[in-house]
This record gives C-alpha cells, structure tokens and sequence, in this order.
C-alpha cells in the first residue's frame, strides 16, 4: 500500500456528484492510505478533516468569452501567456514541494477542472513517484464550458493526451471513454464508476393507485432535452396509464413549464440515501442526456452518475439521449429498454404511451434495471475497481 495524495478541484464536503464520489472512492482505500487532499482552488478557504489533512493550492480562474474580432482573441491569448502559465507554474511548484515534503509515495489527479489538467501536466515532469490520471468529464466539454479560445483549447487537450501516456494507471467513467482514450495510455484503462448495491430486487408496484411518479435526481445539464419532455406531457395531458403524471425532483435547481395542469413535488438537494428513497417510489425515473452540440463530448464520452443511483432503486429508467449518447449504447447492450433519441414532443410522448400502456413493458425494464444494478453497476465491482486504480491490493 502506498500513501497517496490526491490532487483535486472538488471539495469532499462539498454537496454535488463530483464530492460524493471522492468521498466514496476515499471509503474504498485503506485507512491511512491517503496522507493529504490537494484542494485546487480559486481562493477558498476550508476547514481541516481529522482523518486526512487538506491543503489548498491556489491556481487561476481560466474562462474566457468566444470573441469575435481577431485582435480581441489575441489579446486574451496574450493575458493568459502573462497571468495565467506563470500561476498554474507557481501551483504545480507548491503541490510539488508539498509532495516532497510529506514524502508521498503516489499522486493520484482527478482531472475535473482545466487548471488541475495543466497543474498535473507540469507536475507530470518533476515528480518521481507512481502517476494515477482520473477522467470523469472529457476535457473538451470543460473547454467549451468555459468558453476558451480554440488555441488554448488545442493546449489543454495535447497536455492531456501526453498525460494519458505519462501516468502509470488511468481510470475512465465508462466504456466509451475507455474506448477514445486507450490509443493515448500505457496499459489498458480502468473503467471506474459509481455502484450503489450488490443486492436488488426489481419493483413494478404501483406506489400510488391516482398517481404516475416520474422520478429525477441530480443536476439538470440536459436543458433541451428536459423541455422536450415537458412538452411531451403536455401533448398527453400530463396523464399516463390512466393516472395523473407527477414528477418528484430531487436535485439543487430545475425549471418547470406546462402549458397543461401539472404537478411537481420539489424536495431540493438531498443525501444519496434520501434519494434512493424518493426514487424507489416512483413508477418511472427519467434519465436525459444532452443534444446540444457544445454539450456532445459530455454526452458521448461521460457515463452519468445518477444512472447508478436510478438502477440501484430496481425502478424502470427511460433514457432520453442522442444516437450518440453513451446510454444509447449501454442499452443496446444490455437490453434495458426504449430509448428516445429525439426531441420532437409529440414523438416523445407516443415512446412514453407506448412504454405505459402496455402492461408488461414496464415490468420488464425494471427487471433489466436490477439485473445491471446486480451484475454491473455493483458496490462491490466499484471497491475493486478502486482499489485495483490506486494499487491497494499489489
């Protein structure tokens, strides 16, 4: 077992996907493994954890605006070669000489921010010890979030491409990341990602005879794919199965529309075990992934957490994504269900009577749901895999 440090833009605390799984993967190691988290922060200030010592490494705020006249592009190209390389050397400095100091035998970097990327990068160079790289979210898709010139994005993805080859393991979200990024490293990828549960049972029961419950967790990214869906009820008048639609939302913000009388309980961000129960209460959970096109490498290479969540519950999920969506594919293998592949309403809502009225339908899918919560997305594959990434069990 090697103590490691881990180098990380997220909080532990903090209360969204990124923290929960850090907080999760950390419950996977050894105790005493982790020596120090190496917050990557814009200026925060935190309190310290007992278990694990925390420090912050300040590094700058990398966003730009896409502009339009050529001289503007330069001149932000121009800042960022003056303000921003300097400061992301002078972290790299500090995380190294921190390194050095608690003599850590492992660095392990999840790559969730553009400046973690870069600090690695230049940490990649110096250090002398073991190199974990961890993908949640392809870079191009921070890139484009924060809406970064084309120069520096073409930076950004060429360190990243020479960081999947510098590190010694490189755990990735999901089959198609895995797929994209093993021409760029050593050995072959491990594929980690979030599992709630070795045991579940499929529930097709009806939890309110009046009610159809539509359930969704999380943060909302797939805006266009929601109002879609929104429409697509009120195309059906906000009644399926001869039962008024009721979405249960659990999650920090969300936009409602209908044009139709509709209801929405809102219960706000909750802890993962008050998820799972709101979400095992419905009859349906609703599992969108983005169509816009600044949001396609997301779509395409991401494996959403929340799909973990939603099969571990035994409830049918109905995935509503693009063609190229990694869920699509997912499906396809694993005989889950429907999927809706587009954002015209009225299609939208014919796929979700025809998922509804009939009988049997449901009672499948949710039988696929607990079969991949069992056999794929397990608690027990996700120890492993962890613990196989940091090299717990060498």
């Amino acid at each position: 077992m090697l103590t490691t440090t881990i180098i990380s833009s997220v909080e532990p605390e903090d209360a969204n996907v990124g923290c929960v799984l850090l907080r999760e993967m950390a419950d996977c190691v050894p105790p005493g493994m982790l020596n120090t988290v190496g917050l990557l922060k814009t200026g925060a200030t935190l309190a310290s954890k007992e278990e694990t010592q925390k420090n912050i490494f300040c590094v700058p705020n990398e966003r730009g605006a896409l502009e339009i006249q050529w001289w503007r592009r330069a001149q932000r190209i121009l800042k960022r070669m003056k303000n921003y390389e300097p400061a992301i050397r002078d972290s790299a400095r500090n995380v190294f000489a921190h390194v050095e100091q608690i003599r850590s035998e492992q660095l392990w970097c999840i790559l969730n921010s553009t400046a973690a990327i870069d600090v690695a990068w230049h940490l990649s160079a110096q250090i002398q010890i073991p190199l974990l790289i961890q993908v949640w979210d392809d870079p191009m898709y921070l890139l484009m979030q924060r809406s970064l010139d084309r120069l520096t994005r073409d930076r950004t993805m060429r360190r990243f491409h020479q960081l999947l080859g510098r590190a010694d393991r490189v755990a990735v979200i999901g089959e198609s990341m895995l797929e994209a990024y093993r021409p760029y490293t050593q050995g072959e990828p491990i594929i980690v990602r979030h599992g709630l549960a070795d045991q579940c049972h499929p529930r097709s029961d009806v939890p309110e005879p009046t009610e159809f419950r539509i359930g969704f967790c999380g943060g909302m990214y797939s805006h266009s794919a929601w109002r879609a869906f929104l429409a697509a009820l009120d195309h059906v008048d906000w009644r399926l199965a001869d039962r008024d639609v009721v979405l249960v939302i659990a999650g920090g913000e969300i936009s409602l529309r209908a044009s139709k009388p509709a209801k929405a309980i809102f219960y706000g961000w909750r802890s993962l075990t008050e998820v799972h129960s709101l979400m095992s209460e419905c009859d349906l959970l609703y599992m969108p992934q983005a169509f816009e096109g600044v949001m396609r490498p997301m779509t395409t290479l991401s494996f959403p957490t929340k799909f973990s969540t939603y099969v571990a519950t035994g409830r049918p999920v109905f995935v509503h994504t693009p063609t190229y969506g990694s869920l699509t594919t997912f499906y396809s293998e694993h005989e889950l269900g429907r999927v809706a592949n587009t954002l015209e309403p009225t299609k939208l809502s014919e796929v979700l009577l025809e998922m509804t009225t009939n009988p049997g339908e449901l009672k499948r899918m949710a039988e696929s749901s607990a079969h991949v919560s069992q056999n794929v997305l397990t608690r027990s594959r996700f120890v492993e895999s962890v613990r196989r990434f940091t090299g717990c069990d060498q």
